[in-house]
């Protein structure tokens, strides 16, 4: 499943706006992994449009009219009345190119919304891996440590938490052997686990 996944992400960044960096390689998830997110510089914008507040979740649909947000349990519809600004992983990129990738795969977000209500930009976030599983251990009845190490065997382990309504986590109790692509929120959590 993971690698068709990967296949129909890759056509899709292709089609949508030439995005130069889809999945990662796996062998580095070394914390750089997650520092680029956020490097645009909104200070700059606000010269522009004033003073902006930010407005964080998934993206479940977008359109050139309307972009509907989920934000912690909450549908939020924002009406898009000009073109925003569009970032792609810290790169300018295209509206289509934040559709969700696949059924509950979606892009995280983060809408900048000027003092009159209008979306002025927005800056999508989509960043996973393909690793083998290592370990699988319950932190809380919600939440889990999640070991990996990249594809190949000489990379180091590392420990990642799963997001509170992370998908595919209950799949793995008893088999936990084998390659899964993970999908992370902003946090760099673990939002969604695919095999």
């Amino acid at each position: 499943m993971h690698h068709y996944l990967i296949l129909f992400l890759c056509i899709i960044f292709v089609f949508s706006g030439g995005v130069e960096v889809l999945a990662y390689d796996s062998n580095d998830l070394s914390p750089s992994f997650f520092m680029e997110w956020g490097c645009v510089d909104f200070k700059r914008l606000e010269v522009n449009f004033g003073e902006l507040r930010p407005i964080s979740g998934e993206i479940h649909a977008i359109s050139s009219e309307l972009v509907v947000l989920k934000s912690r349990s909450r549908i939020i519809r924002c009406h898009l009345e000009s073109s925003p600004l569009i970032w792609v992983n810290g790169r300018p990129g295209r509206l289509e190119a934040l559709r969700p990738v696949a059924e509950n795969c979606y892009f995280s977000a983060r809408l900048w919304i000027d003092g009159d209500g209008h979306v002025r930009a927005i800056e999508g976030f989509y960043r996973g891996a393909e690793v083998e599983l290592v370990e699988v251990e319950p932190l809380t009845t919600e939440r889990y440590r999640v070991l990996v190490h990249g594809i190949a065997m000489e990379t180091p382990i590392r420990a990642f938490e799963t997001a509170d309504d992370c998908i595919g986590v209950e799949e793995l109790q008893g088999d936990i052997q084998g390659t899964v692509y993970l999908l992370f929120n902003l946090k760099g959590e673990i939002k969604g686990i695919y095999r």
